[in-house]
């Protein structure tokens, strides 16, 4: 477990992280020894874990690009953002309208040289340090300031980030008080209901060890993150099930996630 001299979000290369781990499942190359054994005991509990970050990875892809194409928002600001990928969302957006603006957001300084240096390198993509208990305090940076333009609306990816927060809805409420009307909420959350309650509990166990112990919640308690919202269609469902581009053959249940639009104050 990390140690307390250590601070969050620090590079530790003996504490198992998320975004390492997440790498390793997915078939990245940037982890180490305990991040390896971590995701290799979450394997052992949950066989589908791998499949079901890459459906929840497409997801947001599918839903930047439905918003971006249908609705014609081409700011995004990812939460939590994790390390960079093959396909990166700034990309994906850009590939749609050349205009689009992206903040990448995160507390994890390897996350953060990572992206720095293979991703704001555009003018129009940047990433910034921030946490996201208090999503405020990046909506307040100069730097995200000088890119995003917060009286117009965004699109908000909180994608493999509420699981990891204590309190999620605060989180939701802090960013409605902040964001236009018509900014998009892009949402992910690993569902209790969709785990036995061994797996649960032992899933859980498991990244108690690391830097990002995990609290999967009731499929309740995750919709209702999207009151106050507009809820598209096709709901809150299985994020492979989500507006799919492809057939499904075994969809992990065990990841959900939705799209919202905020309607603003009444």
């Amino acid at each position: 477990m990390r140690s307390l001299a250590t601070p969050a979000g620090a590079f530790d290369p003996l504490t198992p992280n998320w975004a390492r781990i997440h790498e390793y499942l997915t078939g990245g190359k940037s982890h180490f020894p305990p991040d390896r054994i971590a995701a290799d005991r979450m394997k052992d509990i949950l066989p589908t874990v791998a499949t079901g970050l890459r459906e929840q990875r497409e997801f947001a892809e599918r839903a930047v690009r439905h918003i971006i194409s249908t609705e014609g928002v081409t700011q995004v600001l990812e939460l939590g953002c994790g390390l960079p990928r093959s396909r990166n969302i700034h990309e994906i957006a850009a590939a749609l309208t050349p205009d689009a603006r992206t903040v990448y957001v995160s507390n994890d300084q390897m996350v953060l040289a990572h992206a720095r240096a293979l991703l704001a390198v555009d003018g129009l993509t940047t990433a910034v340090a921030g946490d996201l208990q208090a999503p405020q305090t990046a909506l307040t940076d100069p730097a995200v300031r000088d890119l995003l333009d917060l009286d117009r609306p965004v699109i908000v990816l909180l994608v493999d980030v509420l699981h990891f927060t204590g309190d999620p809805a605060a989180i939701v409420a802090d960013l409605s008080a902040e964001l236009a009307p018509g900014s998009k909420l892009v949402l992910t959350h690993l569902c209790l209901d969709g785990l036995s309650p061994a797996a649960g509990k032992h899933l859980a166990r498991v990244l108690a060890d690391t830097d990002t112990p995990i609290t999967p919640r009731p499929y309740r308690q995750i919709r209702a993150l999207f009151s106050g919202l507009d809820l598209n269609e096709p709901g809150v469902i299985a994020v492979s099930q989500w507006r799919p581009d492809h057939e499904l053959h075994h969809p992990t249940p065990q990841i959900i996630g939705g799209v919202g639009t905020w309607r603003g104050q009444p």
